[in-house]
Parts: structure tokens; sequence; C-alpha cells
């Protein structure tokens, strides 16, 4: 029988060869995905899912089939070679076996586990949560790059603190992802705060206590959908007085989060809508309950359903998410000249083709651009000729504020999802202050504006503006005539009512009675 040279060890055959191969290489792709991340601007999420969520399993097959390569060869050998008589003593050969496949196995180790903390850590980044499942996170990662909270990773909203949380928001990561596998996830996708982390342990970390801010005018620059899209102002000043240490007598906004009050409220529907009762617990232990007068709900029922807490996100509910409706959205673009504000009908040309249905992208492409040269075909075709270049500009900039807040391929617009900051294109404040719920002594919760802010006003645009410079007429452009409130179903209307996202703001009865 031929006698092997010492050096000739277990690993020389061609599938340990083959796996030895496949784990080199695949631990290298490893090591350079993690420096990729570390140097890239925008690193790719697929290079991610790759590297640590499917390569680790490559490198641990290719070191299977190293070992299975040593076994298969140590039984050929034993096969081709008499077994030695009398006690045997490991050989130099036998050492260096043992210290290629323990140095192996370290290395290999090592990079498995850099491999599995890469893969925690990519699991909660930004790329991984907006950019991996393209279709259904295209919406909200698209509104969070546009927001206030950008520069915030989105684990720190949506993962709770602690390792119950951290293992919470991985079980329900693996059902969404085997729901976008089999593409069996919801059209729109369904927003529920009840999903949310408490607040306490998310915007608690980055928002302390209410601190005592001084007023100051917030302006918004709105055009008119007339010819001329006359700029002005709408201004008013917030209140905010409460502080980490005020318990009565504190007013505005600020109230609702002060810390010695607790606020309860029972909602109809899963967006928190519908709120039929409310229980006001005030920081001297004073208890008031309200209900709607005009709800059937029994007391069993209301018995029967769910108490919610209100926190931050019952109110600012779309903060990191938000879809602007057209009128902003066309109004900001007026303001940064996106769309020439000297173009004439510029606001109620765009919005009128923003607000139309569009089956799908590429169809809604076309027909904006078609919808605003076709208006101004009929109504000014002079136009055509001596401003195509703002026409086609007015177009374009349709096309950005479509694709920044609709998506037709998850049935998602500005429409979708109500945002309660406020109450102009959704009841926000108005769901419980609408003088509607009462309390138990009779007394309306009341829907004052100056509850929260003072008086709003309408002032010419510029960069600056107070009351000595406000327009005469009221702030509302619409001057309602008295006898129109007479009416029942008027006498509390609602801003939101009128100002529906994505349907221009009624101007006339007939707007709204056809």
């Amino acid at each position: 029988m031929p006698v092997r040279a010492p050096s000739d060890g277990l690993y020389r055959n061609r599938m340990s060869h083959l796996g030895a191969g496949i784990g080199i290489g695949t631990g290298t792709l490893i090591l350079l995905a993690s420096l990729h991340e570390l140097v890239a601007h925008d690193p790719s999420p697929m290079v991610g899912v790759g590297a640590y969520f499917g390569l680790p399993w490559v490198m641990a097959g290719g070191g299977l089939l190293f070992l299975w390569g040593l076994r298969r060869e140590a039984a050929r050998r034993r096969r081709a070679e008499p077994a030695p008589q009398g006690p045997g003593r490991a050989g130099p050969s036998h050492r260096n076996n043992l210290v290629w496949v323990v140095s192996a196995a370290l290395i290999a180790a090592t990079l498995l586990a850099l491999a599995g903390v890469q893969a925690t850590r990519f699991s909660s980044s930004v790329a991984f949560c907006g950019k991996t499942c393209h279709e259904p996170m295209a919406p909200t990662y698209t509104a969070y790059r546009d927001s206030a909270h950008a520069t915030v990773a989105c684990a720190d909203c949506h993962v709770s603190a602690g390792v119950a949380g951290f293992v919470e928001a991985k079980v329900s990561g693996l059902r969404e992802a085997w729901g976008v596998t089999g593409g069996s996830y919801d059209r729109p996708i369904v927003a529920s705060l009840d999903e949310l982390p408490p607040t306490g342990d998310t915007c608690s970390g980055c928002h302390p206590a209410p601190l005592t801010l001084t007023p100051e005018p917030h302006r918004l620059a709105v055009f008119r959908p007339d010819e001329a899209n006359t700029a002005e102002q709408i201004e008013l000043s917030l209140k905010s007085s409460a502080s980490a240490t005020a318990t009565d007598g504190n007013i505005g906004i600020d109230w609702h989060h002060n810390l010695d009050h607790t606020i309860t409220y029972v909602a109809l529907d899963a967006e928190l809508q519908q709120i039929p009762w409310i229980q006001v617990k005030r920081w001297d232990g004073n208890v008031t309950e309200y209900r709607t007068e005009d709800n059937n709900i029994t007391a069993e029922q209301l018995a029967s359903l769910p108490r919610h807490r209100l926190d931050c996100v019952t109110c600012h509910n779309r903060t990191g998410h938000r879809f602007d409706p057209p009128s902003m959205a066309v109004n900001r673009a007026l303001a940064t000249d996106e769309i020439s504000a000297t173009l004439p009908w510029a606001k109620s040309t765009v919005m009128a083709a923003l607000v139309r249905s569009y089956g799908d992208r590429d169809t809604a492409h076309r027909g904006l651009g078609e919808a605003i040269e076709a208006t101004y075909r009929n109504k000014q075709p002079e136009l055509l000729a001596t401003r195509s270049a703002d026409i086609q500009k007015a177009a374009a900039a349709a096309v950005t504020i479509y694709d920044r807040n609709a998506f037709p391929e998850m049935r998602i617009d500005w429409q979708t999802y109500p945002d309660n900051i406020g109450h102009h294109h959704w009841p926000g404040c108005f769901r419980c202050h609408d003088e509607r719920h009462r309390s138990t002594d009779d007394q309306p919760l009341s829907m004052s504006c100056t509850l929260c802010h003072d008086e709003p006003r309408r002032v010419p645009a510029g960069p600056s503006a107070d009351g000595s410079t406000a327009i005469a007429a009221e702030w509302h452009p619409w001057d309602m005539p008295a006898e129109h409130l007479e009416i029942k179903e008027h006498d509390q209307l609602l801003c939101h009512e009128c100002h529906q996202p994505g349907h221009r703001p009624r101007s006339a009865c007939e707007d709204c009675h056809r």
C-alpha cells in the first residue's frame, strides 16, 4: 500500500476545497458589505439583505461541506490503508489538521457572529425599513424623508425600549416579510395607533416635559384660486403655556399633555375619528365625563369598547408620515416658485388636475399635463403660446406633488390617512371639541378657536405682518350670510366639512347642493 506523506492532510480533497472556497468567499463579501455600509452615504438595502441574511447561510453551508469532505476523506483512507497495530500516537500531520480546523472554525464563527450583529443592526435601520419592501413601504418612506423626523431612525419611534420591545418588533417584522413575499399585505397599509409603543418610550426621549413658550405668530402662505392667484397670509399665534410644574390654570394646546391630567376616550373606528365618550381626570382629582348628544350607542356597548389614553400620537399621528392635500402642496409650490404665481389661474388649474382620479402613476403623469393644457386651451388659449414654459413648469410641479403624495399601486393619497393636527382638512381637534360632546351636567366641550390660538388674521403676503396691516375683510374669504347659519345643519359647520382633502374649498351653496 502507498504510504502518504505527513503533509497529506484530510482537507486535501475536492469537496473540502469547494467548502473552504465558499466559506472564504462569503466571509470576504460579508466584510466588504460591512465596510461598504460604513463609507456609503445611502447604502443599498439589497446589499445588506444579501450580505447579512443570505450569505451567512451560504457560509455555514460551505463549512458543513468542508467538514463533510474531511469525513469522507478519512473514511476513504481507512478503507485504503490497514489500521495501525498497537497504541497509536498523533503525528505532526494530525496536529496540523487540528490547528487548521480549529483556526478555520474560529474565523468562521467570528464572521457569522459579525453577520448576526450586522443583521440585527441592519434590520432596524432606515434603509431596511423604508427601502427593502419597495412597493408597500414606498408611501411611508417617501413621506418620512420629507418630514421633520427625517433624521430620526424608524426604530426610535416604532420599537419599544428593552428586550421585549426588540423581540416583539422582530416577530412582527417576520410576519410582515412573509406577507410581502406572498403579496398578501393590505392596500393601503392599515395605520393603527395601538401598534405604536408608549410615547413615554419614544417621543419623550427627544421631547421632554413641556416648557413655557413665548407665543409667536404662525404664518401660512396661501393663494386664492382666482385669476391673479392672489397671495395672502393666514396668521395666528398658538397658545402654549404649560410647564413641567404647571397644574392649575394652564391653557392652550399644552393642556392636553400636562402629565397631571389623564384623558381617556372611546373610539368607534380603528382610525380613532369617531369619539362618543371622553373622561377627563384633572390634577385635583375632579373627574368629568362627556358624551356626544347625537350618538345612539348604549351604555352597555360603550362599556364593551376599549379605552384609549390620550397621549402625543392621539393628535400628532402623522408627524413622520404626512401626505399633503393638494391645496397645501400647491400653495407651497407657488410660494417657492415651483409654479409661477404670475401664471393666470395657476392654483385652480393645478388643483383641478390633481384631484382627478388616475389609475396608475404613468397615467397620472400623462393626465396631469394634458388636464392643465386642456384647461388653458379652453379658458385662455393665447397663454399656450405666450406662457408655454410656465404651463410646462406647472405641469412638472403637479407631477412632483402627485409623486410625493399619491401612490395608486397602494391605494394611498392625501385622503387615505386622517391627520389630527389642527382641524383644517380633518376633524382633528373637533373630534372632541365640537360642542356636541356634553358633560353629565349638560356643559358642552368648547369648540372656541381661542382655546388653542388667537383669532386668525388674513394679512397681505410678505416677510412680516401684524394686526395693523390686516385686511379689513373678515379673515375667512367667504363671508357666510347670517341666515345661512340659522339652518340647523349649518349652525356648527366645521372647517374640515368644507376643506376636505382632495376637494377644492367650497365658495358657494351650489358647491355642496348640486
